[in-house]
């Protein structure tokens, strides 16, 4: 289903590109879909991750009020856990809000697959596609993978480590937990290398793209969390 909206996003911004004018030998109307496409699709998707940073934040924030639960009715795990989220609740924070941007983003990274994979079918219809340029710079069909290892999918890996050292790591309760997200650091990276070597290049220009708006939107969050903080400090 979501293939099929998506595929809808693609046809009608390919249709818009195509009536602008003529199209550059070697950045074709395609290759702009995907990138218009994930940048809509990722502004779509922004005040889901800006609302779950924040309670993220406020999660963390409220650790050290946690901590002085746990200790008061450590005799009772229950009516512990019972207060903790009474907490939360009050305070506007949630321990599982941080996940539902991953728990969104893993279908639309499966729609993208789709539409990427075969956008004959899901996107364009067959006669449509047969007509298209799929040129990318030093890339002639975005449906294919790309022929070097060092272009799209060493870009891709690249932007996604930029993402992941951005990424803050808020409610961190313990060493644990901090070693864990340093291992999915470079984790998401390497997976990134392998998952874009042997898939459409069109799908690691997608990644490329939707990495590099999540690193630059994490960097400007971090910049607007740090100067809120300096705010609350000088009252």
């Amino acid at each position: 289903m979501l293939g099929k909206i998506l595929g809808y996003l693609f046809n009608f911004i390919y249709d818009q590109l195509a009536s602008m004018g003529a199209e550059p030998a070697n950045f074709s109307f395609l290759a702009m879909t995907i990138i218009i496409s994930t940048v809509v699709v990722k502004l779509l998707v922004l005040p889901l991750q800006i609302s779950s940073t924040k309670k993220m934040k406020k999660t963390a924030d409220l650790q050290p009020k946690v901590k002085e639960i746990q200790e008061k009715y450590g005799y009772d795990q229950q009516i512990a856990s019972q207060k903790v989220m009474e907490l939360y609740r009050k305070e506007g924070a949630s321990i599982t809000g941080g996940c539902l941007p991953l728990l969104v983003q893993f279908p639309i990274l499966i729609a993208f697959f789709q539409v990427c994979q075969n956008p004959a079918v899901n996107a364009f219809g067959e006669a449509k596609y047969a007509a298209m340029q799929k040129t990318f710079f030093w890339i002639k069909d975005l449906s294919l993978v790309d022929p070097y290892w060092y272009g799209l999918p060493l870009i891709a890996t690249l932007v996604t480590l930029l993402m992941s050292v951005t990424t803050p790591k808020v409610g961190m309760t313990d060493q644990q937990q901090a070693k864990s997200m340093n291992i999915m650091q470079y984790f998401m990276p390497l997976m990134t290398f392998f998952f874009t070597i042997k898939y459409p290049a069109g799908l690691a220009l997608y990644w490329a793209v939707s990495s590099l708006f999540a690193a630059i939107q994490q960097f400007v969050q971090n910049r607007i969390i740090k100067k809120e903080e300096v705010i609350v400090s000088e009252k």
